[in-house]
């Protein structure tokens, strides 16, 4: 017999922000996504240690027609107090309309669910191109080989796109693209 923890019986409780970037040879979309620990159900694991499980889909849809998924369990470490599931996935997509769907399921709980929709539209071009700005709860220096390193540093994100009081940096992540490309007629 295993330990639960889980502090309520509300639902799943997850922060999810994406944003489109792109390599030279195609754009995709980061996703990232963010389970706190007091709304997932924790298990002991052996004497010490607790591990949460959430099940994740990830579709990206135009029309009824799924272009890209992703489905995987999200584990969170082992850990001796129950802490906030954290993840990042990129997705290929090519410029178009979408809607991105997105659901969760405590692994330990089948009634514990939450899911999230919303219209996404790819339009990376030639022109000069700003993305969508990302949120940080952190940044630092790290060349790392890490899903969360981006450009030589560790972004740690902040899907549920809130500071709270206690927050002493506004940090933000964005990219641009074309920059060598002039604005306007006067190409300044």
């Amino acid at each position: 017999l295993g330990l639960l923890l889980n502090s309520t019986a509300s639902a799943l409780d997850s922060g999810i922000s994406f944003a489109v970037y792109a390599t030279p040879e195609k754009p995709y979309i980061e996703i990232n996504i963010e389970i706190a620990a007091a709304s997932v159900t924790f298990k002991s694991v052996d004497s010490t240690h607790l591990q949460a499980a959430v099940e994740t889909l990830i579709l990206i849809k135009q029309g009824g027609q799924v272009v890209n998924y992703e489905k995987y369990v999200l584990n969170s470490p082992l850990v001796e107090v129950p802490r906030n599931l954290l993840d990042v996935k990129r997705l290929s997509i090519p410029n178009g309309e979408y809607t991105i769907e997105i659901s969760f399921q405590d692994v330990h709980d089948a009634e514990n669910k939450d899911s999230f929709t919303s219209p996404l539209k790819v339009a990376v071009g030639d022109n000069i191109h700003l993305t969508e700005v990302q949120l940080l709860r952190g940044f630092r220096a790290d060349n790392s080989d890490n899903p969360f390193t981006k450009n030589g540093f560790y972004l740690e994100p902040l899907p549920f796109n809130f500071y709270d009081r206690s927050a002493v940096l506004l940090a933000f992540y964005a990219e641009i693209y074309h920059s060598n490309v002039g604005i306007g007629d006067g190409n300044y």
